[in-house]
């Protein structure tokens, strides 16, 4: 298992692609694990989330892990 904020050369390579400093680049071996961070980042417990409906069950089950009003839409 890598360091949380994902392997250094892919953040070094993707903060000089993009021109920007490699403390605000993350890399993860896939969308759920970045779901989960920004979840643990953003959300607060009851806010209101607008989903697509059918949405992918694994970030419905981290929105109402994280305690979010999860509204399909």
């Amino acid at each position: 298992m890598g360091p949380r904020s994902g392997p250094l050369p892919l953040r070094e390579w993707l903060a000089d692609y993009h021109g920007v400093d490699i403390a605000n680049v993350m890399a993860a071996d896939g969308s759920v694990a970045l779901f989960d961070i920004l979840c643990r980042v953003w959300l607060k417990p009851g806010e209101t989330v607008l989903i697509e409906e059918p949405c992918y069950d694994r970030m419905v089950h981290l929105l109402r892990h994280y305690g979010a009003n999860v509204v399909a839409i």
